[in-house]
């Protein structure tokens, strides 16, 4: 019978607290999509250990972050004290089976990704190496980025905008879709045109849409060449996305809003998706990230982790893809964010539409303490 225990090999590492720390930028207006309306908040969580190492983690929540807070220092981090940061499996177990009593997705997984992206963390500045490294080392040695905007509904500011991505080397780019089915169209037809046939278009339904209504404006907008159209509808609809897939010539992406492989698993086998967008900051972490990869690679299908809204996150992402087989790219959100651009003592920097892979042990990120005051959400 398999026991829990607290006994630990001699010298090894201690968690003596966690902590979570609630961000929140004003940016004038929240960002409205089809779906969704979010400001800028994060919800950083740091694990401390008897050696002074610190592990940073982000989960990634656009609202009610200190549902985040909650969970995290009243729900986890009773089951986390004393214990060694090494055992992140056991303690995901331990984590997502307490978290039967108060939710198996949402907030509740939200919150423990940041929890185990924090273990990840530690264990490799105890280590002296790069996440990735942890997870398999590099499949390659940089990571195609793709930008993420598109919420315009004028296709003058549109256009100006996503040809704005492309100037800055950006290769890949998506923007939203779901506002109004006439619009829509030209709204995409202008973006194709304004940026050439040799950039990656991809879409974002965000839940908007029924499954006929997702197939008909997906005929419409086949012609454009889109590299895929994200979350037409509730992910959980895997009816609805098989009913879809078999009706358009348009990759199929989806994963946003699915929590632990166990969200996953009808997606991958029964292949409703071609991309899933699995996100350490938001999926459980990165054990959890690695688990959908691997079933999703067993189906012949890629992987593109969501990664709006993130700082901490973003870097994750990274770590996650760098060494992941069936992983092409990740997500760069473009949108007015000072937490992102001021957050890191070393912001991600995407050069010719490409990101270079972290060489620092750990995450190898920084957070800058002066920022973190200016934008503390008590």
């Amino acid at each position: 019978m398999k026991q829990d225990t607290n006994e630990h090999e001699s010298g090894r590492l201690r968690i003596t607290n966690v902590d979570t720390l609630l961000l929140s930028a004003d940016i004038g207006k929240p960002l409205k999509d089809a779906t969704f309306s979010v400001g800028r908040e994060q919800a950083i969580v740091r694990v401390f250990t008897d050696e002074g190492i610190v592990g940073i983690g982000e989960a990634c929540q656009f609202v009610a972050v200190s549902a985040a807070r909650e969970i995290v220092e009243k729900g986890l981090k009773p089951l986390l004290l004393g214990e060694d940061p090494f055992d992140v499996e056991r303690l995901w177990q331990r984590m997502y089976l307490q978290s039967y009593l108060y939710g198996r997705s949402g907030a509740a997984i939200i919150a423990m990704s940041g929890v185990e992206m924090s273990l990840w963390d530690i264990m490799g500045k105890a280590l002296n190496v790069p996440v990735y490294k942890l997870l398999g080392g590099k499949c390659r040695d940089k990571v195609k980025a793709y930008a993420t905007g598109g919420f315009e509904i004028s296709t003058e500011k549109l256009t100006k905008e996503f040809v704005g991505y492309v100037e800055k080397g950006f290769r890949a780019v998506k923007m939203k879709i779901g506002y109004d089915f006439g619009t829509d169209i030209e709204r995409v037809k202008a973006v194709r045109g304004a940026i050439g046939h040799d950039i990656d278009l991809m879409v974002d339904g965000n839940i908007s849409y029924t499954p006929q209504m997702a197939i008909r404006i997906g005929k419409e907008i086949e012609k454009y060449n889109i590299s895929w159209f994200e979350e037409p509808i509730p992910p959980d609809d895997v009816d609805g996305m098989l009913k879809i897939a078999s009706s358009l010539n348009i990759p199929l992406a989806a994963g946003e809003n699915n929590y632990t492989r166990y969200g996953f698993k009808d997606l991958i086998s029964r292949r409703a998706v071609d991309i899933i967008q699995a996100d350490v900051a938001r999926v459980g972490g990165f054990l959890e990230c690695k688990k959908i990869a691997s079933m999703a690679d067993t189906y012949g299908i890629l992987c593109a982790p969501h990664g709006f809204g993130h700082t901490v996150g973003l870097v994750a992402n990274l770590h996650f893809i760098v060494s992941t087989p069936n992983g092409i790219m990740v997500e760069v959100d473009q949108m007015p964010d000072p937490l992102r651009d001021e957050l890191l003592s070393e912001p991600v920097d995407v050069k010719n539409g490409y990101v270079d892979i972290p060489t620092k042990p750990g995450l190898g990120v920084e957070l800058n303490e002066d920022v973190l005051r200016k934008y503390s959400l008590k």
